[in-house]
């Protein structure tokens, strides 16, 4: 596959996706929204819209590491995740506490209270949190997984300073949205793969 023709599905599909961050960004009304997507071990952003530099760069890694920087890993020997980010993407998720919906969205009208009043019970289960997003100032906030068949392929992360932006419709309606994506992203990758699977087997026959 010669490098003009990657080049040209990875601009469709990134055209597509700001496609469908600009209809987020309608659904929520929110200041600022991005869409994490997994990067081997890790999920980065792959696209953003609203968020502060500082911010992309402190918690463009989810990857938790220990004093000398090496990698954290659970009992499985699976790189942990940090922050709430992590208990959505690996799908670890109470549908019973307040702030996840029956999907395992994350959301909250109002950090500040939600970081004041979580249970011990809450806090033991979802683990440490950044709170980056608390301490940015911003109080509404949802993470919304992008899921296809059992796969999370990453989350659209949703913030705003003002309190109140969500409610369990627009989550719902979020949800869609982040389903559509989630269809769209793996089309994409099983393109790529299927072309270099021809690649291959174009340089076998040469040899």
């Amino acid at each position: 596959m010669s490098d003009e023709a990657i080049n040209h599905i990875i601009s469709v599909f990134e055209l597509t996706l700001k496609e469908i961050l600009s209809r987020i960004i309608k659904i929520s009304q929110c200041q600022a929204v991005s869409i994490r997507l997994q990067e081997k071990d890790d999920y980065p952003y792959y696209l953003y819209e609203g968020l502060p530099d500082f911010f992309v760069l402190k918690e463009n890694s989810l990857l938790a590491k220990d004093d000398k920087g090496d990698l954290i890993r659970d009992n499985d020997g699976s790189p942990i995740l940090e922050c709430m980010y992590g208990n959505v993407i690996k799908g670890h998720f109470n549908p019973k506490f307040p702030f996840f919906s029956q999907n395992g969205s994350f959301w909250t009208n109002n950090t500040t209270q939600l970081l004041s009043s979580i249970t011990k019970q809450q806090r033991k289960f979802i683990g440490s949190t950044r709170n980056l997003c608390n301490y940015s100032g911003y109080e509404s906030v949802a993470l919304i997984p992008i899921i296809t068949g059992e796969a999370i392929l990453g989350l659209i992360h949703l913030t705003d300073p003002r309190e109140n932006m969500f409610n369990i419709e627009r989550i719902e309606e979020l949800e869609r949205a982040a389903a559509e994506s989630a269809l769209i992203i793996q089309r994409a990758k099983e393109i790529m793969q299927k072309l270099n699977e021809i690649d291959k087997m174009i340089l076998k026959s040469k040899i």
